[in-house]
């Protein structure tokens, strides 16, 4: 994933530089996973029915991608606050089982000005798949 942060705060002095790395680790259970469906809509059984899981050949129920995701603004919000999303990619490679620890990592690749382009990773521990993308910001 790469992501690009932008701010509209000229108040705090931004230290993001090139080669940066954040990152954060959270485990997703079944009742944070029930209770995101609920409030996002998306009613897809694999998130929460085992044997729907089970059906579609996954390993057992999977957190949704947008709510692992959502690490990221989690990251960029605790560490540069008043920045701002311009855009974001994601490209999923594999579902992420509900119960399992997932790193979510931001590397900065370009600060010009009050932007930022970011480099985004997402994937379980022991190391597996997740999903990769960008980010551009607004510092």
């Amino acid at each position: 994933c790469k992501q690009m942060f932008s701010s509209a705060s000229t108040h705090q002095e931004r230290t993001m530089k090139v080669g940066d790395v954040y990152k954060m680790e959270r485990v997703f259970g079944a009742a944070e996973v029930a209770e995101y469906a609920r409030l996002g809509g998306d009613s897809n059984p694999i998130h929460v029915n085992e044997a729907a899981a089970a059906d579609a050949n996954l390993p057992g129920c999977i957190v949704h991608g947008m709510l692992y995701a959502g690490l990221f603004p989690a990251i960029i919000g605790s560490s540069q606050p008043g920045s701002r999303y311009l855009s974001q990619t994601l490209n999923f490679r594999a579902p992420v089982p509900v119960g399992h620890t997932v790193r979510a990592e931001v590397h900065v690749k370009k600060v010009s000005g009050t932007r930022a382009i970011l480099e985004t990773k997402c994937y379980t521990i022991p190391p597996g798949e997740g999903f990769e993308g960008e980010e551009q910001l607004v510092l």
